[in-house]
């Protein structure tokens, strides 16, 4: 039973794609109380369904509905329907089910990639590369891009606009950034910029390409003042016994009393000599 206050509850998704990345999208909005209606073919459903191992037991065997944990990691918190295209007023069904939701995740390819992979060598290699782990992401306008480019911090990022600079000082995580329309990533995969060791799998983040620090070794300098050791000594002593290392704060606290100022005469004694 999903709790009420999830964040996205209230969100209708509705879900039309295979393997992972649309169905991985799915399952997290389904996670935050999203309601994600998953659309399979008559017959067999989602092609994943038949991936092995199998939760109970492998159907060619004769043993048990053989559920997929491939299509269980991929699946939970989903409900699936049956729909058959080529069935008259199936297309009309599937348009108002899609305006009656909120997002639409599918893996279908744009047009003009579609055109373009008939002619490749390996058009079925880029074809699994894209369903699998390609996305197309319709943005409102360029603020939510640059929004979802520092979300996503990629390897490679192509400012493929009329102005580039005037973005490039709002992108905070990202690899290589490539600016204006000629500038193609494969240039950098060959014969521009420093080199192509890049922060992969979001590490852009806290991470940048491989550079001359990289190569370099460096020592970090300390040094403290008496006035300093007096007041870092009691930060270092609390710390140090807070963690239980009784040593550590003893020689915090043994420069601190080295330093400590001389006490003063008492005033009384002062004024009778």
């Amino acid at each position: 039973m999903r709790v009420p206050d999830f964040p996205l509850s209230g969100i209708r998704v509705l879900e039309m794609s295979q393997i992972i990345a649309a169905p991985y999208c799915g399952q997290m909005l389904g996670d935050m109380g999203a309601e994600v209606i998953k659309i399979e073919v008559p017959q067999g459903g989602d092609v994943s369904r038949s991936y092995g191992p199998y939760r109970f037991g492998d159907p060619a065997d004769g043993v048990g509905h053989g559920l997929s944990y491939y299509f269980c990691a991929f699946n939970r918190n989903k409900q699936s329907v049956t729909l058959n295209l080529r069935l008259e007023g199936a297309k009309d069904a599937l348009r108002e089910l899609i305006k009656r939701s909120d997002v639409f995740l599918h893996n279908s390819l744009a047009a003009s990639i579609e055109r373009q992979l008939a002619g490749m060598p390996r058009r079925d290699v880029i074809r699994a590369s894209l369903a699998g782990r390609g996305a197309l992401i319709k943005v409102r306008d360029l603020d939510e891009a640059c929004a979802l480019v520092n979300r996503v911090a990629p390897e490679h990022l192509e400012l493929s606009v009329a102005e580039p600079r005037v973005l490039l000082s709002r992108i905070r995580h990202a690899g290589a950034i490539f600016l204006g329309r000629y500038a193609s990533e494969a240039l950098g995969d060959y014969c521009a910029g420093p080199n192509h060791v890049l922060p992969t799998s979001r590490t852009a983040r806290f991470s940048s390409p491989l550079g001359v620090y990289d190569f370099q070794k460096r020592s970090s300098v300390i040094r403290i003042s008496r006035k300093g050791a007096a007041r870092l000594g009691r930060v270092a002593a609390e710390l140090a016994r807070g963690e239980g290392l009784t040593a550590h704060a003893m020689s915090a606290e043994y420069r601190m009393k080295q330093i400590e100022p001389p006490r003063r005469r008492d005033a009384k004694k002062s004024t009778s000599r």
